[in-house]
């Protein structure tokens, strides 16, 4: 009965001072699938390469057999992404990262055109 009641107490004096809160997230992350823009198949094994505007921090992957990739524990900021399969260029600039949230960012493949896709996120479409 003792044992109830300190229990009891110590819930109530947490609820009253207020629990401790988890820290806010510091980081970001960029993730997305790599398909093929025609047939929308996902695409394994596309390089991609991501540098962060602030920094020049440099990070590279690749995308699964599935053709997901996820780059977290970014910094915020704005980044620029470059990716290439089957020698196809993609680059994708201005991606804002913000801390506690993923960016969704696909990659979307025009197979057997070889010209370079361009995209810029900071710029309304």
């Amino acid at each position: 009965m003792k044992l109830a009641r300190v229990v009891a107490c110590s819930f109530a004096c947490l609820v009253a001072c207020g629990a401790p809160q988890r820290a806010r997230p510091t980081t970001g992350a960029i993730a997305g699938l790599a398909r093929d823009h025609d047939s929308g198949d996902p695409i394994a094994k596309a390089e991609i390469h991501l540098r962060s505007e602030a920094t020049a921090r440099q990070v590279m992957t690749a995308s699964g057999d599935l053709g997901r990739y996820n780059i977290d524990r970014l910094p915020p900021g704005r980044y620029n992404l470059s990716a290439a399969f089957a020698g196809q260029p993609l680059d994708i600039v201005n991606i804002d990262v913000r801390a506690g949230e993923i960016t969704t960012v696909d990659l979307v493949f025009t197979l057997g055109r070889p010209d370079r896709i361009h995209l810029d996120l900071g710029r309304p479409r």
